[in-house]
């Protein structure tokens, strides 16, 4: 995240909570192969996605609780969250996704 910017690693609440005050008020989600939100029908591929802070929440005993809070903003500048299951659980699509923003990342194919 940005300087001055301070999330509740132990609470996924607050930390959407505070992400959404900073700004990142949009819901994401992956839909095969491309990052949408709400109700919109844009889509996003990697390349135009940038991830600004990806936190894990490690709240209960139970491993199917815990979550993933990804803060993302795209290139045409909507902020937005995406949470998935951590571990074993989580999503493989939205695995997929994520590694493939890295990827785009590393061979300088992002915004």
């Amino acid at each position: 995240m940005s300087a001055g910017i301070s999330y509740n690693r132990r609470s996924l609440v607050r930390s959407l909570n505070k992400a959404i005050e900073d700004g990142f008020s949009r819901v994401f989600k992956i839909d095969g192969a491309a990052l949408h939100y709400d109700t919109e029908k844009v889509s996003y591929q990697p390349g135009q996605v940038s991830l600004v802070g990806r936190y894990e929440f490690d709240e209960t005993a139970d491993p199917a609780d815990n979550a993933v809070l990804y803060v993302l903003q795209t290139e045409d500048g909507v902020k937005g969250t995406l949470i998935d299951a951590a571990g074993f659980y989580a999503s493989p699509s939205v695995q997929a996704f994520m590694a493939a923003i890295k990827q785009a990342k590393r061979k300088g194919n992002i915004f």
